[in-house]
């Protein structure tokens, strides 16, 4: 028997990854229809997630669920709820990806801040140019302590510029470049 997280199913790709179940990746994909469709900022959007959530939990009798399938159970529910003109709009973004900072510390090295900036900006580099919407990036501080190990100095200093650089990165020159009309990306760091 395998025991998923929740009790919830894996989602899985057309191209065969699996991911867990996010809620706020339902809610934020709810709420950009909603804005879309011109219901501005939709409160609904975090209960319909959270019911989403039951169902797969309670409902949903495999371990597994297809991105086209969870999609579908999302349309349906805006139909039986008299929203048709979001069902009608509504698909599923890709999921949110996770950056760990500390495994590009790890990478870089202990010491080696300006190898740790190369390798963080080509990771950010391949996320913008891809077609995900959200980032989660998270260890900042672990990967401050093991940059800099048993240094104190610059501990605050480096982690305004990773949060910057982060930022920054995020609306880089490049990115606008290679998209033909600006879409809404969000990076978190936690």
């Amino acid at each position: 028997m395998i025991a998923l997280l929740h009790g919830l199913p894996l989602i899985t790709l057309p191209n065969g990854h699996s991911f867990t179940f996010q809620k706020s990746w339902i809610k934020n994909a709810l709420q950009h229809v909603a804005s879309e469709q011109g219901y501005g900022c939709w409160w609904f959007a975090r209960e319909l997630a959270e019911s989403v959530e039951l169902y797969l939990q309670r409902e949903w009798h495999s371990n597994v669920i297809t991105i086209t399938e969870l999609e579908n159970i999302i349309k349906d529910l805006l139909l039986s709820l008299r929203f048709s003109d979001l069902a009608a709009a509504f698909f599923l973004p890709p999921p949110p990806t996770r950056l760990s900072l500390l495994e590009l510390a790890q990478q870089a090295g202990e010491g080696y801040e300006l190898l740790f900036f190369q390798l963080l900006k080509k990771r950010l580099d391949q996320v913008t140019q891809s077609a995900i919407q959200q980032l989660e990036v998270y260890g900042l501080d672990a990967s401050i302590r093991h940059l800099f190990h048993r240094k104190r100095l610059g501990r605050k200093e480096t982690k305004r510029q990773i949060v910057n650089y982060i930022r920054n990165c995020g609306v880089s020159s490049s990115w606008k470049a290679s998209c033909s009309s600006p879409r809404a990306f969000e990076i978190t760091i936690v």
